[in-house]
């Protein structure tokens, strides 16, 4: 038998990331994806002109 067979299947996390209904949760997920996409942009943009 496995660890995994053992430990009933699936490794499943004690909490999801986000948890449905979670306003505030859902709106700093946002800001920091937003905030992500602005870095990645901005690093785009500067190799682009190398």
């Amino acid at each position: 038998m496995t660890e995994r067979e053992r430990n009933g299947g699936d490794d499943v996390p004690a909490e999801p990331l986000v948890a449905g209904g979670d306003q505030a949760a859902d709106e700093t997920l946002e800001a920091e994806l937003e905030r992500a996409l602005r870095e990645n942009e901005a690093a785009f943009r500067e190799l682009a002109r190398r």
